[in-house]
């Protein structure tokens, strides 16, 4: 029973120290909030976003959101944007959200489902390295929502992104528009 008991409580430990444990932000204007890896930097404002850096800095890996104002989708209602984004959007589009000529970003995968009620847009992409400095990978979750968009982005270099996805994963998909 004594080996059992201790199987199990090790295999407990285990798992907790595979997943990384998490720190709630909740955005100061109170449009959303997101968990960030804990041990990452305080979050921190840049530009219209908030940012959270690795352990070494942006230059390992780093993740933002923000809620953007988009006063086109003011005009629908949450069902008639649920049905016009059902499908994952095309490249044009994602550079157009992005403010980036299309030739700045390649698309590595892309989908679109419903969460709590509204469609969320999910990307992962490449940016040119003259977009931030250094060629990144970004995985990208996109709330579109009546006269907003609630994003999460989490990005690295190519040769680390992959053992940063399950991560990156929960960070975009932590993130829930208030």
């Amino acid at each position: 029973m004594r080996f059992v008991f201790a199987t199990v409580a090790c295999l407990a430990l285990i798992s907790i120290g595979a997943s990384p444990a998490f720190a709630r932000y909740v955005d100061p204007g109170k449009k959303y909030l997101i968990e960030f890896p804990a041990g990452w930097s305080k979050p921190v404002p840049v530009a219209d976003s908030v940012q959270s850096d690795a352990p070494g800095g942006s230059k390992v890996a780093f993740c933002r959101a923000n809620s953007v104002r988009m006063p086109t989708l003011d005009a629908y209602t949450q069902q008639k944007i649920n049905t016009s984004f059902a499908k994952p959007l095309d490249d044009a589009t994602w550079a157009g959200v992005m403010k980036l000529e299309p030739s700045k970003l390649t698309i590595l995968n892309r989908d679109a489902r419903i969460v709590d009620g509204h469609v969320v847009q999910f990307v992962t992409l490449r940016l040119t390295a003259d977009v931030l400095g250094q060629d990144l990978t970004v995985r990208y979750a996109s709330h579109i929502l009546v006269g907003r968009m609630v994003n999460a982005l989490c990005f690295a270099p190519p040769k680390s992104f992959d053992s940063l996805k399950t991560t990156f994963e929960n960070v975009i998909t932590s993130l829930k528009p208030l």
